[in-house]
């Protein structure tokens, strides 16, 4: 009877410590950890390896447009980078003597020392990063960019490759994975750069098409009487729309219309 009790405690302790009262504790005075402190929570045996996996190396951010990228650029936060890129960083520190052993190269690591941006620099100098968005449901959805090192939280991309993705700029996150092998980084240069990527797959269509905004200024540089187009392009900002044949004319409906208040 005393050992089925002792099996009876020791299957409550294992299943929910403490429903009897005071929690079992072990030789050094530890709260015995619960089957069910296994099993819940994002460290939990079912999130962490049954219903998904981390990926190591990746991270997220919100996406903002960047103006001034070409199509095989991004632009990468400094936070993210430092830890997408921290085993080559803690190589390159010790490759360049920098730091006599890894313990060390880790601790500049960890304090963000100014030569930790110089060697990230150089260490991110020809290595592509893939960029998607989930869910990703076509080969398109994954591509690989060049980055490039910036301030900020928000990782930047140029307009005209957001199709592909599905993506806008209003809040959407994408994901950016870093390939570690050589092998990998040759496949992300030779097949996955998205300035190599121009067609769509189903209709062999362009996908890098200039749309709205856009087309306004290709527009209005283009255009052989610019002055005109521009005193139509701000009678429009008042928020009705009206086209004009001459200067004139234009000019007239944007004071009436501020006259009267609209």
């Amino acid at each position: 009877m005393c050992q089925e009790k002792l099996v009876q405690e020791a299957v409550h302790t294992f299943l929910d410590n403490g429903i009897r009262g005071q929690p079992m504790r072990d030789g050094n005075n530890n709260v015995y950890k619960l089957f069910s402190d296994i099993i819940e929570g994002k460290e939990g045996r079912f999130r962490e390896t049954l219903l998904g996996k981390r990926v190591d190396y990746s991270g997220s951010s919100v996406i903002v447009v960047g103006l001034s990228l070409s199509l095989h650029r991004c632009e990468l936060p400094r936070e993210i980078t430092i830890e997408l890129f921290q085993m080559f960083l803690i190589c390159g520190l010790v490759q360049n003597h920098f730091a006599s052993n890894i313990g060390v190269a880790k601790r500049k690591n960890r304090e963000k020392e100014p030569i930790i941006w110089e060697i990230l620099q150089e260490v991110m100098r020809g290595h592509p990063v893939l960029l998607n968005r989930a869910p990703t449901l076509h080969r398109l959805g994954i591509q690989a960019f060049q980055p490039i090192l910036v301030e900020g939280r928000a990782i930047c991309l140029h307009p005209l490759v957001c199709k592909r993705f599905n993506a806008d700029f209003d809040g959407d996150q994408m994901v950016v994975h870093v390939p570690l092998s050589l092998e990998a980084q040759a496949e992300a240069r030779l097949l996955m750069f998205s300035h190599t990527n121009l067609l769509s797959l189903a209709l062999g269509d362009p996908i890098c098409v200039p749309t709205q905004d856009m087309l306004i200024g290709l527009y209005v540089l283009t255009s052989g009487n610019r002055r005109e187009i521009c005193c139509i392009y701000i009678r429009t900002t008042i928020g009705h729309i009206s086209f004009y044949r001459e200067i004139e004319e234009a000019i007239q409906g944007f004071y009436r219309a501020d006259s009267y208040g609209i």
